[in-house]
């Protein structure tokens, strides 16, 4: 075989190995893109009355139903909601009611499209379950084991807070469809309807009937819940929010839209995405939370439309199990860019209309904008470029809303702010004829917030030290009772009291003004640095960690001061030195003189020495 043949034989192989590749990272991508995609499926709080508190777990504040209302806020995976005493909650996911009792903790461990696994850490909770498939895909953990449904129907799960001395249980109550219990290492139980098993954290059952008192009693009403909707209606069952459209509004066909749904009690300038306001919500970024009891699936799925000289919403084509979105708007502007006179700086946004595309403004792929989009959208290309060019997208559509000022909303993002730390936008009408800034894709993120604790104290995270043996460094050795003694001395330093105040020698060493002089003659001295504390604010053993070793400073001229050899570092003496020096400046001076000038150690001790035995000892030397 020739050289050439050879190579030409290579080549198909070459080209089947590089179309693989190019395949598999394109489907790599698209993976990666499909696992950024958040979860089209959110819960929402119906009802909270009470202590109640919602926690997330980003790290951000927590919050409180007496400050910030919890009605129409999403609830999604890694949530964790706690009721206090005489208090209850009411979550629904879905066609899924789940209902929290007083004194009860719950965290949502994941909420996506697949799955819903819940984890009862304390108090009672009642599940109200109208889907066989929503039931396959839910499951319940407690300190003695997981709890799956069978099938559709009402249970109850206890879990009695601990207490010392006894062993941890749990309680499952099948009310109507069977449960099946998992214990680790024991095996499997399963709960016929009426029965109820109090379960054992080391393993083991035992059965009972079920309990009847008041949380029981409001748990298992079905006040709110209509009838599982099918093909025919609507708007499908597992739409969260769907169960409070008939009370609250009228349904009418349209020939254009197909099903609108018109709200009953609003006002004449009522527009959607008025009454409420935005909060930051990770991971989706600014979420609407409206104020109305109804105000939940008009805001997170379908369009609005102005039609027949009111305000409808029009849900599009039927889906069994519609995706989720924080809001149907588009954004013009942002929070801190002045772009109007008028209101100074600002957002607006208005409502998207029928057959008109939603670009997410966080990170999506292409699966998500599928499924938000595909009930009204129905143009492929799009879609597509929805997620390639979003920008674009926002830039070359003809949004119908831009220009209709009773659809458009504005609002101030610096000027709002909840208690609890959650950026808040709220709303008010469009009343300026000054035209639209540029469409954006969301307002930028509030900046971060102090949370309004009481102020720490401050305290130096590496606290500097004192050693009193440094003056051994400068001349002399330390005082036997400190020796090699450290001090550790947090900040801010303590004011002393009278009792532990010592004079600053600062002021003795430093001739103090003459009444008679002249004003300006007349100034406090001045501090070695201007830094330093007041003399009444700073003792003489706490220094700055900057300047840990005092300046030198010289005493003023004395007659009677004896000759000191400047050589050698002077030793600063203590406030009463010259009260001291003038009753033993004698027995002072021989013990300094005849010892070459070593600095004198302050306190004197004087249980063994006296002048002549300091003098000796300088003369013997």
């Amino acid at each position: 075989m020739s050289l050439s043949s050879a190579a030409f034989s290579i080549w198909p192989s070459r080209i089947v190995a590089v179309l693989a590749l190019l395949l598999s990272m394109a489907t790599a991508t698209g993976t990666a893109r499909a696992a950024d995609d958040p979860s089209g499926r959110v819960g929402r709080i119906v009802m909270a009355e009470g202590d109640a508190r919602l926690r997330h777990d980003d790290g951000t504040p927590a919050v409180e139903h007496r400050e910030d209302k919890l009605r129409n806020w999403p609830v999604t995976g890694g949530d964790r909601l706690s009721v206090g005493r005489d208090s209850r909650i009411e979550i629904a996911i879905g066609s899924t009611r789940l209902r929290l009792g007083e004194d009860s903790e719950l965290t949502i461990t994941t909420l996506d499209d697949d799955r819903i696994a819940l984890e009862l850490v304390e108090g009672s909770l009642a599940v109200v379950l109208r889907s066989d498939e929503v039931a396959r895909e839910l499951s319940i953990d407690t300190v003695a084991g997981q709890i799956s449904p069978t099938g559709a129907g009402l249970f109850r799960i206890d879990v009695p807070a601990a207490r010392r001395g006894e062993p941890d249980t749990a309680a499952a109550t099948a009310w109507r469809q069977a449960l099946v219990i998992e214990q680790p290492g024991v095996g499997r139980l399963t709960l016929k309807p009426g029965q109820r098993a109090e379960l054992y954290r080391d393993g083991g059952w035992r059965l009972g009937t079920p309990e009847s008192d008041d949380f029981a009693r409001w748990a298992m009403t079905q006040d709110g819940l209509r009838e599982l909707a099918g093909r025919d209606d609507p708007v499908p069952a597992e739409m969260t929010g769907a169960d409070d459209l008939d009370e609250h509004g009228d349904w009418s066909r349209a020939p254009e839209y197909g099903w609108v749904w018109v709200p009953r009690r609003v006002g004449p300038t009522w527009a959607p995405y008025r009454d409420g306001r935005w909060v930051w919500v990770r991971p989706w970024g600014w979420t609407w939370v409206d104020d109305a009891p109804w105000g939940y699936a008009p805001f997170h799925y379908g369009r609005w439309v102005w039609w027949r000289d009111r305000w409808g919403w029009v849900p599009g084509d039927w889906t069994p199990r519609p995706a989720w979105a924080p809001a149907l708007v588009v954004w013009n502007g942002n929070p801190g860019v002045s772009w109007s006179v008028s209101i100074g700086t600002g957002v607006a946004w208005y409502p998207l209309a029928p057959r008109e595309v939603y670009v997410p403004s966080f990170r999506v792929g292409l699966r998500y904008v599928q499924a938000v989009n595909r009930p009204h959208v129905h143009d492929d290309r799009l879609i597509g470029r929805v997620v390639e060019r979003p920008d674009e997208v926002l830039r070359g559509t003809p949004f119908r809303y831009s220009g209709f000022r009773a659809a458009i909303s504005i609002g101030d993002g610096h000027r709002g702010r909840g208690d609890n730390g959650h950026g808040v936008i709220r709303a008010q009408p469009w009343r300026d004829a000054e035209r639209l800034p540029p469409r954006v894709r969301a307002p930028e993120p509030p900046p971060p917030v102090l949370r309004r604790d009481p102020p720490a104290p401050r305290v130096i995270d590496r606290p500097y030290r004192i050693d009193r043996g440094e003056r051994g460094e400068r001349g002399g050795e330390p005082r036997g009772p400190d020796r090699g003694l450290e001090r550790t001395i947090p900040a801010p330093r303590p004011v002393p009291s009278a009792s532990q105040s010592a004079p600053m020698p600062v002021e003795i060493l430093r001739p103090a003004p003459r009444l008679d002089a002249p004003p300006q003659e007349r100034r406090r001295p001045e501090f070695p640095r201007p830094d330093m504390q007041r003399p009444e604010m700073q003792r003489p053993d706490m220094q700055r960690q900057d300047n840990p070793r005092p300046p030198v400073l010289q005493a003023p001229p004395r007659s009677e001061a004896p000759r000191v050899d400047m050589a050698r570092p002077q030793p600063m003496r203590p406030p009463d030195g010259p009260s001291r020096g003038q009753g033993g400046g004698e027995r002072g001076g021989e013990r300094g003189g005849d010892r070459g000038g070593k600095p004198e150690r302050w306190p004197l001790d004087r249980s063994d020495r006296g002048g002549d035995r300091g003098g000796d000892r300088g003369g013997d030397r």
